[in-house]
């Protein structure tokens, strides 16, 4: 009843438009952090858990070593969302200038790959790999397809989750 006298206090379709518009920005926000969140998750089992030390012999080759930075999986973010034409927009997106490249090792080697614009591509397809210590592994090297597996979920679940997190707002669609 609450809600419904809230709406009797829009007065017009511009209003009515302006509130729902915000409520499913509300909507879609907590959707794309929830998708974020699945990325993250996905990223850490199929990249950052893959032990490479049987073909690398090389100590960044175990997952949880401190030699792996972490940068390819903090590099991921979403977009607040935002209303372009009564039409509620966001993306998740690889912000590649948060990955920086570092040195380490005994003779100061580059430990981040050295093309980062295509690193996320190379990752997911198991091709073109330049990053040290592993390009002479690269045949060896499962395929890690992050991106191809969230797709996939985000695919399965996407309709899910922004339904749920609408009757979390209150908006029971359905």
């Amino acid at each position: 009843m609450a809600n419904i006298r809230n709406l009797q206090k829009l007065s017009s379709d511009e209003l009515a438009t302006v509130y729902f518009a915000t409520k499913f920005q509300k909507v879609l926000d907590m959707t794309m952090k929830e998708l974020l969140d699945k990325l993250d998750e996905i990223i850490d089992a199929d990249v950052y858990s893959w032990d490479s030390r049987d073909m690398a012999q090389e100590s960044w080759g175990f997952p949880d070593s401190p030699h792996r930075s972490g940068q390819f999986k903090e590099s991921w973010e979403n977009e607040k969302s935002e209303i372009v034409n009564n039409i509620i927009e966001s993306k998740i997106f690889q912000n590649i200038s948060t990955m920086r490249q570092f040195y380490g090792g005994t003779n100061n080697d580059v430990l981040v790959h050295e093309d980062r614009e295509n690193l996320a591509e190379y990752i997911n397809n198991n091709s073109n790999y330049k990053l040290p210590h592993a390009q002479k592994h690269i045949n060896n090297k499962p395929k890690e397809p992050f991106w191809d597996d969230f797709k996939a979920y985000a695919d399965i679940n996407l309709d899910n989750i922004f339904l749920k997190n609408c009757k979390k707002l209150g908006i029971n669609i359905l």
